[in-house]
């Protein structure tokens, strides 16, 4: 957020350290944000290699999405898809005064969601968002960061719950079972579902 706030530029890029794509990818989505006025853009790419046993998207055609209010679609795609990128006009972060929730990211006790919650957090803002769907080329993440890790699946459960009830208040709480299986589903036997359902209404429960 400081590196943000001190930031003379007009878009700022977020990637992840697992993220990899070439100058002429920059090049492609920059030429992109300008011919179509866009203040945000969500990168994504299949190039993905990981260990992931589950994809809610991946079992959903493609099509449908467009037919979903568009903070539903990105909801549904950010804490399903294993990594993407996000660029956004300096200009709408400080008109809608949206910067990333300390409480969540590396460093603290829910370590992951954090751009799940930023995204979020945009396009419920009254601010005028123009954001479109892009595709890279040659961009890919090699994942490790999801890889079983007993704490690290604890954090990052806890951490769905705490954005869902963030960003759709307590009627978020009808969706605590559909993470908790969709998340189930992606990392058993490394979670069974009781404690998946406990760990995602745990982080729905955080007191601020």
């Amino acid at each position: 957020n400081i590196c943000i706030k001190s930031l003379n530029t007009k878009y700022i890029h977020f990637l992840d350290g697992d993220c990899r794509f070439s100058i002429s990818d920059t090049k492609s989505f920059i030429f992109f944000l300008k011919s179509n006025k866009t203040n945000i853009l969500f990168i994504n790419s299949s190039k993905i290699e990981d260990n992931k046993k589950f994809s809610l998207t991946s079992l959903i055609p493609q099509d449908f999405f467009l037919f979903l209010p568009k903070k539903l679609r990105y909801l549904i795609k950010s804490i399903s898809v294993i990594s993407y990128q996000i660029v956004v006009s300096k200009d709408l972060l400080f008109e809608s005064n949206i910067f990333f929730d300390e409480k969540l990211g590396l460093g603290t006790d829910m370590t992951q969601s954090e751009e799940v919650c930023f995204l979020m957090n945009i396009l419920k803002s009254k601010v005028k968002v123009n954001m479109a769907e892009y595709t890279l080329s040659n961009f890919c993440a090699k994942s490790k960061s999801h890889l079983p890790n007993k704490l690290n699946l604890d954090k990052n459960l806890i951490s769905k719950g705490y954005v869902i009830r963030k960003i759709l208040g307590k009627k978020g709480l009808i969706l605590v079972p559909l993470i908790s299986i969709i998340f189930y589903l992606k990392n058993k036997p490394y979670v069974n579902i009781i404690s998946s359902l406990n760990l995602v209404r745990k982080g729905f429960l955080f007191k601020e």
